[in-house]
Order: C-alpha cells, then structure tokens, then sequence
C-alpha cells in the first residue's frame, strides 16, 4: 500500500483548493477554447523552420497600399527627448484615465511622437529573402506586423481635423480617409455606454490584418496577432505616459460597427481601442451621461 508524505498531502490539498469552482456557462466557454486552441495546433502551416516560411507572398506588404491620389498628412520625425521621464518613471505613473480636457486638443507633434515610439520604423536588415526588411518599433510574429492603427479624431479645435485617419507605419503619415467628418456622431452607438470615451480628442484604433501572416503561421496567426494587438497598445499607452498624454485601453466595442465606417476587409479585424488626452480637473465619475 503506497503512502504519501505529510507535504505530499499537503500539496494535493493546496492544489485542489486553488481550483476555481466553474458554473455550468464557464464550463462550456473552456470547452469552446479548449476546442480552438486544438484547431490552433493542428491546422497551422508546418513548422517556423520550413523553408516556404521565408519567402514572402508577392501580396505582402507590412502597411496597407492606397491609391496615389489619397490625401497624406506628413508627420514630424520625433527626436528622443534628453530630459523626458525615465521608463521607470513612466511604468509608476501610468494609469487608465477616464476623463479628459475638453479644451486642450492635442497637437501632431505630440501624436506623431506617440505614433512613432509605439510602431514606427526603426530600421532594416536582411530578411525573407530581402536585403532590406523593415524593423518597427513594436515586436510582431515573424517580424511581418500584422496589427495596423487607425487615428479617430473627434477633437474640434486641433491641428487633427475631425476624422478617420491611418497611420503609415514606413513614411510616417497620416492617410486621410475621411477629413473633415464627424465621427463624434457614430461613435455613441458603438461603445457600450463607456461615456467617457467621447471626451477623448483622439482614439487608436488597432486592427489585425490577418492577410499578413495566414501565409506563414496559417490560423494560429489569429491568436499571434491578438497578442501582437496588446503589445503595440501596451506601447502606445507607454508613449503616451511619456508624453504626458492620459489614456485608456477599451476592449469593450462594437467590432462590426467600426469595421463598416472604416470600409474594412473581411481580414481585418478591429481588436482594441486606446482613449488619449489630457487630464480633466475634475473627478472621473462625474461624466455626465449623454442620451
């Protein structure tokens, strides 16, 4: 008859304790993931080592392609700041803020920065057959960049006209999709009751384009590129701490409603939302809700 020890004992009781007790509809959610994380495996495309994984798709473009006739809006190259916070300073302060000056807009020298130390070009090297792949700012699977951000400005008095922008990640530019337009109007209809988020003259939008890296990592770029959304709005909510900007990241949105006013592809898929601003004086919980 086998015996257990004291601290084995122990250990196996530890270990059950721990244990979330599951209701019924969590343990059909597990189940559904559980289900997805075995697709995940089984039907990605080989190994990261097989050959046919460096060589890049004719398709393939790290930014999104747009006719020559779009209106561009060239940013400012930022420089780093010889007396800006250190980044242990920026992690102490950094907080998800929700409520924003209504009167002080934020300028393109101040987005262009918070865009550029969040994913803009750093580089190149040698890669996927190319003497000079791109280098970014933001870590992606494989390198490809399979997340893109969109600038939605609500702000009346800024140097930003209200409107839809994208952010060219290679040149450094805003891409006007749609400049003057309001999007203050739509916006209450997509965000869930989160009130605050019409205070903010700015919001990041983050967008994984799957096209990027179905080729390479087949459907487990899917769960790749979520990650890769958090990190680059982890950045963007560093960067904007650095620049004394407050914001707050916003999983909790109508995906579809955002993905029809930006004329998204089927392989686009919005993921997270970043309010930016600067702080109100008043108190967070005293946003008056709008009908």
């Amino acid at each position: 008859m086998k015996t257990h020890g004291a601290s084995e004992i122990m250990h196996q009781e530890r270990m059950e304790t721990m244990k979330p007790v599951l209701s019924e509809k969590e343990k059909q959610a597990l189940i559904k993931i559980l289900k997805m994380e075995q697709q995940f495996e089984e039907t990605s495309y080989g190994t990261p080592l097989d050959e046919k994984n460096y060589v890049l798709p004719e398709h393939f473009s790290v930014t999104k392609k747009f006719a020559e006739e779009v209106r561009r809006i060239p940013l400012v190259m930022p420089e780093v700041p010889s007396n800006g916070p250190s980044y242990f300073d920026v992690v102490s302060n950094r907080a998800s803020r929700r409520a924003y000056a209504q009167e002080k807009p934020i300028s393109l020298e101040v987005l262009s920065a918070i865009l550029f130390w969040t994913t803009g070009k750093r580089g190149e090297m040698p890669a996927y057959s190319q003497k000079a792949f791109p280098l970014f700012h933001t870590p992606s699977s494989g390198g490809l960049q399979g997340v893109d951000v969109y600038v939605i400005a609500t702000q009346k008095n800024g140097e930003l006209p209200p409107g839809l922008y994208y952010y060219d990640k290679v040149e450094h530019e805003l891409v006007v999709l749609c400049a003057p337009c309001l999007p203050s109007i739509w916006i209450p209809d997509s965000i869930y009751h989160q009130w605050f988020v019409l205070e903010a003259p700015l919001l990041l939008l983050f967008v994984l384009n799957l096209a990027r890296g179905l080729w390479k990592y087949g459907v487990m770029f899917y769960r790749n590129g979520l990650m890769d959304a958090g990190i680059m709005a982890a950045h963007a909510h560093l960067a904007a701490q650095a620049m004394g900007v407050d914001s707050c990241m916003i999983a909790g949105f109508d995906r579809r409603f955002f993905a029809n006013k930006l004329l998204l592809e089927e392989y686009e898929i919005p993921t997270l939302l970043l309010s930016l601003g600067y702080k109100a004086e008043r108190a967070e919980n005293t946003f008056t809700q709008v009908a």
